[in-house]
C-alpha cells in the first residue's frame, strides 16, 4: 500500500497570485487614469488646438452643426437638416448636409455642378446666396444648379472622401460638373475632429481609428492629449502651408478624386482661391504652380481665382485714385481688400463682396465647361 506521505504533493499555484497582481494594476490605472479626468474636468478651458471662436462661431457651434462620423478619412460632416441663425447670418443644411439656399428653386433646364470645398465655399459668416456657390450660379444668370458641399475645417482629403460617399446622392441629382476649390491651408491640414459632447471644432492628431476617438472624445484626458499632440506637431512645423513638401497633402487625393470623377462619367474643375492677406506674396505661389502643373498633366481643367481679387483692385483703383497716393501699391492693396473683401480683420472669411470677385472669376472656368 502506499502510504499519504508518498503521494504526490501538490504545488501552490502561481496564476492566483499573478491574477490578483494584474487586478491590483489595472485598478490602479483606473484610480489615477480617473484622477487624472477630474483634475482636466476641472482646470480645462478647451483645447489648445480648436479653432479660432468668434461670439458668432460660437453662437453656430451651440447649434450642433455638426455630426461625427465613424470613418477614418471623414471625421465629421455638416448635420443633416440643420437650420439655424447665428450672428444674424440663416445657415440650413438639407437632408444630407448639404448647404442649400432658403427658398430657392432649381432653375429650368440648369446644369448640375457640385462644389467641393472648406468654409470658404460653405460660405462661412455670410447666407447661403452670398456664398461661392451661390454666386457662381448668379453670375451665369442660372445656367446651373450650384450644390454647395462645402464643409468648415475640411482638407482635400475628407472633401474627396465626402463626395465618394455621396456619390449616389450625386448621380441622384445628375451632377455633370465638379469643382474642387482649394485654399492655401488645406497644404495644412491637419486631423480636424468634431466633439459633440463639448462642442470644440478642433485639431485632433491622435493616431486613433474613428470609432474608437468618437467614443473617447467626450473625456477631458482625451482631449488633453489630443490638444498636447496637436501642439507638439504644430511646434514642429509638421502643417506649415508654405513647406512645398506639404505637396502631396492635396494631390495625392486629388489624384484620388480625378479618378473617381472620370470613373462617374462627370467632368472636373479645381480651382486656387488665395487668401486675401497672400495678394501679391509669394509666399504661397508654390502651390498654385503645383495644382496648374499636376492638373495639366492628367487633363484636368485649372483656374488660380487670383485674377478675380486683381479685377477688384483695378476698379477700386479707378474709383479711388487717392488708395494708393501715399503707399506702395502692395500695401494699399493688402490694406483696403482686407477692410472690404473679408468679414473682419480677425475672421478672414470672405465677405459677400469677396465672394463675388472670385464668384466672377470662377462663372467664367465655368462658362468654359459648358460651352465647350
Amino acid at each position: 500500500m502506499t502510504g499519504a506521505d508518498d503521494e504526490p504533493r501538490r504545488r501552490p499555484s502561481r496564476r492566483r497570485p499573478r491574477r490578483r497582481r494584474l487586478g491590483l494594476l489595472l485598478l490602479l490605472l483606473a484610480l489615477l487614469l480617473g484622477a487624472a479626468e477630474v483634475a482636466l474636468r476641472v482646470h480645462e478651458s478647451g483645447l489648445a488646438e480648436e479653432v479660432f471662436i468668434s461670439e458668432e462661431m460660437a453662437e453656430y457651434l451651440a447649434a450642433a452643426p455638426y455630426v461625427a462620423v465613424d470613418d477614418d478619412e471623414l471625421p465629421y460632416r455638416n448635420a443633416p437638416g440643420l437650420a439655424t441663425i447665428a450672428g444674424g447670418v440663416h445657415y440650413r443644411h438639407d437632408a444630407l448636409g448639404w448647404r442649400v439656399v432658403e427658398n430657392a428653386d432649381s432653375p429650368a433646364g440648369a446644369v448640375t455642378v457640385a462644389f467641393l470645398g472648406d468654409s470658404m465655399t460653405y460660405g462661412w459668416g455670410v447666407n447661403a446666396e452670398d456664398a461661392l456657390p451661390a454666386q457662381v450660379s448668379a453670375a451665369l444668370q442660372g445656367r446651373i444648379e450650384a450644390l454647395n458641399l462645402g464643409v468648415s475645417a475640411y482638407g482635400t482629403l475628407p472633401e474627396v472622401r465626402l463626395y465618394e460617399r455621396d456619390r449616389e446622392a450625386l448621380a441622384a441629382r445628375d451632377v455633370e460638373l465638379v469643382v474642387l476649390v482649394v485654399f492655401p491651408n488645406d497644404f495644412a491640414a491637419g486631423p480636424f475632429a468634431w466633439h459633440a459632447g463639448t462642442g470644440f471644432l478642433a485639431v485632433d492628431a491622435l493616431p486613433l481609428p474613428a470609432w474608437l476617438r468618437n467614443r473617447l472624445a467626450s473625456t477631458a484626458l482625451y482631449r488633453g492629449l489630443a490638444s498636447w499632440h496637436a501642439g507638439v506637431a504644430r511646434a514642429q512645423a509638421r502643417w506649415d502651408a508654405t513647406d512645398p513638401r506639404r505637396g502631396d497633402t492635396v494631390l495625392t487625393p486629388l489624384t484620388r478624386l480625378i479618378g473617381d470623377v472620370t470613373e462617374d462619367d462627370r467632368a472636373l474643375l479645381v480651382a486656387y482661391l488665395p487668401a486675401v492677406a497672400d495678394l501679391f506674396s509669394d509666399e504661397h505661389a508654390w502651390q498654385s504652380t503645383l495644382l496648374a502643373e499636376h492638373c495639366a498633366e492628367a487633363g484636368v481643367p485649372y483656374v488660380d481665382l487670383r485674377g478675380g481679387y486683381l479685377r477688384g483692385w483695378e476698379a477700386a483703383r479707378a474709383e479711388r485714385p487717392a488708395l494708393v497716393a501715399q503707399r506702395a501699391e502692395t500695401d494699399a492693396l493688402r490694406g483696403w481688400a482686407l477692410r472690404h473683401w473679408v468679414l473682419s480683420l480677425q475672421d478672414q472669411h470672405l465677405s459677400a463682396t469677396g465672394n463675388r470677385l472670385v464668384a466672377d472669376e470662377l462663372a467664367r472656368a465655368v462658362a468654359a465647361h459648358l460651352d465647350g
